[in-house]
């Protein structure tokens, strides 16, 4: 007897369902110039993937984990046409490995990204795992991903590297209902600087043969993510603090679970990608006040004016800058340990003030409105504190505006 007959269907990994929650599916993976051409992805934690399971990827160092399969490949899932390199350890990338693609002659890309599944250090201390990890970014200008931990305990501590403010944290939600899960870190660190960033999907994501949760899954895809983007803005490589200003920019879906557990939001492609406009300023601690009279305003503020229509539903700008760990980690204890304080304002083409952001321990700030005229909207930055003075001038700042 037959009881019932129903159409086959293909069966698919939970990688894909996510990747159509940050529009990678739709918005990236179609042109070829947004699948992270040209970009190397440096991975590192416990072990790394055997290199006949990913393509275009070369493990310097490590035995093959369950784990290491999965977020490998996630992020050739996310970013196929990226090169992966790999060091198992939890450790930083060697002399070496940033300067050995150079001998390749062109056929493998040097790293600009690195991304970090693993963590430690379960209190909210600023250690000098976070230090170093800070000084990495600083001193190399490649931006760092970590997945900050999972509470399993019930601390809610975000774990080292992941206090670093250099560092971009990533969360943990579930795409089947756009929801954070419950042991996604959000304790801010002893240093006052917010985390994590960014949330991307970590639930049940099935990619290299296992299927596994935690923010361990969620921090390739936004590192994946931010290669895909690099690929064709290749503006942001180099630039880490341009880079997370987008990244962040991008953080438009709405996740449920409370602020401090999502940051400020779910990264989407489809809306931080294809429109927006950039601008960063690099030079020595001082050059502050050069950029402020080179703006013809000459008034402490840092300013620049950019064309918005009001037919946008919504624009969201960040600003973004590096600090130096070593300053952070020596004033650790301080009431604002970070050793550069930057605010950022918002005026419309009238001068009406259109909102603010004025945190006193983040190196980043952002700022989110709907644009009710068109016109050149004015963005003033304002440099707060200038505590660490051997701490150079990096700032990015990402005006992104998009339909809802």
């Amino acid at each position: 007897m037959i009881r019932g007959i129903e159409l086959f269907e293909e069966g698919e990994d939970d990688i894909t369902q996510a990747m159509v929650d940050t529009s990678i599916s739709s918005a990236a993976l179609p042109y070829n110039s947004t699948r992270g051409n040209s970009v190397g992805i440096y991975m590192t934690e416990s072990g790394c993937a055997n290199e006949n399971r990913i393509t275009n990827y070369d493990r310097l160092s490590g035995s093959e984990t369950n784990h290491s399969r999965n977020v490998g490949a996630i992020l050739r899932a996310v970013s196929p046409s990226s090169f992966i390199y790999c060091r198992g350890g939890n450790v930083l990338p060697t002399f070496w490995d940033l300067i050995g693609p150079l001998f390749t002659f062109g056929l493998r890309p040097p790293i600009e990204i690195v991304t970090m599944s693993a963590s430690k250090n379960d209190s909210t201390s600023y250690s000098t795992v976070d230090r170093d990890w800070d000084n990495f970014v600083y001193s190399n200008n490649i931006p760092v991903f970590n997945s900050g931990g999972n509470t399993g305990n019930g601390t809610g501590n975000v774990c080292s590297p992941g206090k670093g403010l250099n560092v971009i944290t990533v969360g943990n939600y579930d795409d089947a209902n756009d929801t954070i899960r419950s042991d996604s870190p959000f304790v801010d660190p002893q240093t006052g600087n917010q985390k994590p960033e960014i949330v991307a999907p970590g639930t049940n994501i099935t990619a290299g043969g296992f299927t596994m949760s935690g923010t361990s899954q969620s921090t390739p895809h936004a590192a994946a993510f931010a290669a895909d983007m690099m690929s064709d803005s290749t503006y942001l490589k180099g630039k880490p603090y341009l880079l997370k200003a987008k990244v962040l920019a991008s953080a438009t879906d709405p996740i449920s679970g409370g602020s401090n557990k999502v940051g400020l939001g779910g990264i989407d492609f489809a809306t931080g990608q294809w429109s927006g406009y950039y601008q960063w300023y690099e030079g020595e601690n001082n050059d502050f006040e050069y950029f402020d009279q080179a703006d013809g305003t000459n008034d402490n503020y840092v300013s620049k004016k950019i064309y918005i229509g009001s037919y946008w539903d919504r624009v969201q700008v960040v600003l973004s800058w590096l600090t130096r760990g070593t300053y952070t980690y020596d004033h650790r204890n301080d009431a604002h340990p970070i050793g550069m304080d930057l605010d950022l304002r918002v005026y419309d083409p009238y001068g009406q003030y259109m909102g603010g952001s004025h945190s006193w321990d983040n190196p980043y700030e952002d700022v989110a409105f709907t644009p009710t005229v068109s016109g050149y909207y004015t963005f003033k930055i304002k440099r707060y504190a200038n505590r660490d003075k051997a701490n150079n001038l990096r700032m990015g700042l990402y005006v992104n505006y998009y339909f809802n």
